[in-house]
């Protein structure tokens, strides 16, 4: 395990090193382009919005420069470097270097788009580092529970740095963003993705005020503060975001307009994409998850005290403070830590057969793990197998309905008509390949057909998008060791 994290850690820190190269390189054919382009009111260098690119271009590639180097001298004279540094290595680097490519892009107009020079090929390379080893929003909402939850080791190493008047700044401000959302799981959540951004400008303001003073080093922590303001601005303002629901009703109007049209493939592959095609209607890999229920001879109540004793144990966190219904992600847990647990689990439960490393995500809670673990829960319910279309209509109808006071409800009714085709389609996932199982945990661990489940289908799909490169990453790098 230890092998594979330190795997994972250089790698981030190797991303955001080549991403410096990167926009370096934005910059150059930015400057080289201004300088001999001429436009009307004069050359495009002298151009303020030009002058405005550079200089965040520039102010970035100094506080990631700094990001690098301090870490990589902290690991030359053998000292620790905390995740959340790691971290913020692969959270702002290639986010600025995608800015920058785009910047380039823009700034040189239509010969940003051909391929008779860099900027193409630069965009799409700057693209894919904000998904690999990591996406940038699960990552942030992993470094926000650990600044909220585990905080020790950052606040261990800003101390190191000499910057602890950072670490308090950041505390302060978390605080706030916590203080400011209702102590439901979905707003907590949100607060732990605002608060990841934070400390990702937070520690790279600490490696700057860290760094031997320079007129570059201090416009760069000039710039950072301000960014840091910014998000702490954001952070604490009124979020306005749909429910779930209301979105999907709106974007199923969108029909109306502009039809329904199916994406063509290309290259080599010659079947749709079947979370992308309007209807899940040919027959797929039958590869469900854990389509056999585990044998074992612990309980589930066994099982979900261990589950809670290693938590505690790995994530230092007091026992009583663990929630069995509070996803695991929601503790700070990334893709090592469940590779972990996987392999911990197999030898407590002393498994002939190995169990998954996407465990922890297939099964996102204590309950739901130690149930399917224990045989109590099959992975997939089979009571919506049975219900036809029409079936399903009623049954979204009559859950919708209820929650709007018990009133009839002819919109929610009617939404949940309209929905009969996308239910059904959640009911035929049960038989899509492995590599898209953690989108249907929701379906997976209910014993009875819920509307709620089925209408967060989506929401789960899109978090499933955020984590799969990195998931499988980890997994490719195991198996070569």
């Amino acid at each position: 395990m230890t092998v594979a994290q330190d795997a994972m850690m250089y790698g981030r820190l190797a991303i955001a090193s080549a991403s410096v190269g990167g926009m370096k390189c934005c910059a150059q054919i930015m400057l080289r382009y201004g300088d001999r382009r001429t436009v009307a009111t004069g050359r495009l260098l002298d151009n303020p919005a030009i002058l405005a690119r550079l200089s965040d271009l520039t102010a970035a590639i100094t506080a990631i420069e700094t990001l690098v180097t301090t870490i990589a001298a902290e690991l030359d004279r053998g000292a620790a470097v905390p995740i959340e540094a790691y971290t913020a290595c692969k959270t702002a680097a290639p986010e600025f270097y995608w800015q920058a490519a785009d910047s380039l892009v823009q700034t040189l107009g239509g010969r940003g788009y051909i391929e008779t020079n860099l900027a193409p090929q630069i965009l799409r390379d700057a693209r894919i580092l904000r998904i690999f080893e990591g996406p940038t929003e699960a990552l942030h909402l992993f470094l926000g529970s650990r600044v909220l939850h585990q905080p020790q080791d950052l606040q261990s190493w800003f101390d190191s740095l000499g910057v602890a008047s950072i670490a308090q700044k950041l505390q302060s401000a978390a605080a706030q963003i916590r203080d400011r959302q209702h102590q439901d799981v979905p707003a907590m959540r949100w607060a732990a993705l605002r608060v990841g951004e934070l400390a990702t400008f937070a520690i790279l303001e600490a490696v700057l005020e860290a760094a031997a003073p320079t007129e570059a080093i201090a416009r760069s922590k000039r710039w950072i503060e301000i960014q840091f303001e910014q998000i702490l601005s954001r952070a604490i303002a009124p979020a306005e975001m749909l429910a779930a629901t209301a979105l999907t009703e709106s974007i199923f109007a969108y029909t109306a307009a502009i039809g329904d049209v199916e994406q063509t493939a290309a290259g080599e592959d010659h079947e749709l994409d079947i979370l992308l095609r309007r209807s899940i209607d040919s027959p797929v890999p039958t590869d469900a998850i854990a389509s056999e229920i585990p044998h074992t001879n612990q309980s589930a109540e066994a099982i979900a005290a261990w589950l809670i004793n290693w938590l505690s144990d790995k994530l230092k966190i007091p026992t009583q403070e663990i929630d069995r219904r509070r996803a695991f992600a929601d503790y700070g847990i990334d893709s090592v830590i469940a590779v972990e647990l996987a392999h911990d689990l197999e030898k407590w439960l002393d498994r002939s057969t190995e169990i998954e490393a996407t465990i922890a995500w297939n099964f996102p809670t204590i309950a739901a793990l130690a149930d399917y673990l224990a045989g109590e829960s099959a992975a997939v319910p089979n009571e919506l197998d049975r219900l036809s279309d029409a079936e399903m209509a009623d049954l979204l109808a009559a859950e919708i309905a209820p929650r709007n006071g018990g009133q009839d409800d002819r919109n929610a009714i009617a939404f949940a008509k309209r929905a009969a085709g996308t239910a059904a389609d959640a009911n035929r996932t049960r038989s899509l390949p492995r590599t898209d199982r953690d989108y249907r945990a929701g379906l997976s661990i209910s014993q009875k057909p819920d509307a709620g489940n089925l209408l967060a289908t989506a929401e789960q799909r899109r978090r499933c998008d955020s984590r799969d490169s990195d998931r499988a990453l980890v997994d490719r790098r195991l198996l070569r060791s």
